[in-house]
């Protein structure tokens, strides 16, 4: 069996579904995130994942969403640019579009 600090909160599975490792939240609040390795392609990739999860909950900074923009000017779909970005397109000339005949 795997042991040692940096073990604590992984562990591994085997059966006829498949393999993997398994990242485990300890605390209160218990889950687990499953990384197989069918999925991610080797026992490495599958480790690393679980690995990153299991510290993303020991140090309790999982990604927040993103607050909403306010105001106006922003559709559905359209990002914000950056101010070098914009200068960038305004030094691009604007081209006609073709007239029909």
């Amino acid at each position: 069996e795997l042991e040692g600090p940096d073990m604590a909160g992984l562990r591994t599975w085997c059966d006829s579904k498949g393999s993997g490792w398994i990242a485990s939240k300890m605390g209160a609040e218990k889950a687990s995130a499953w990384f197989s390795t069918k999925k991610w392609g080797s026992w490495r990739l599958a480790y690393l994942l679980a690995k990153l999860q299991r510290d993303l909950w020991h140090q309790g900074s999982a990604p927040k969403a993103a607050p909403k923009a306010r105001g106006r000017g922003r559709g559905r779909g359209q990002v914000q640019r950056s101010t070098a970005q914009r200068s960038l397109d305004e030094d691009l000339p604007v081209e006609a579009p073709p007239s029909e005949p």
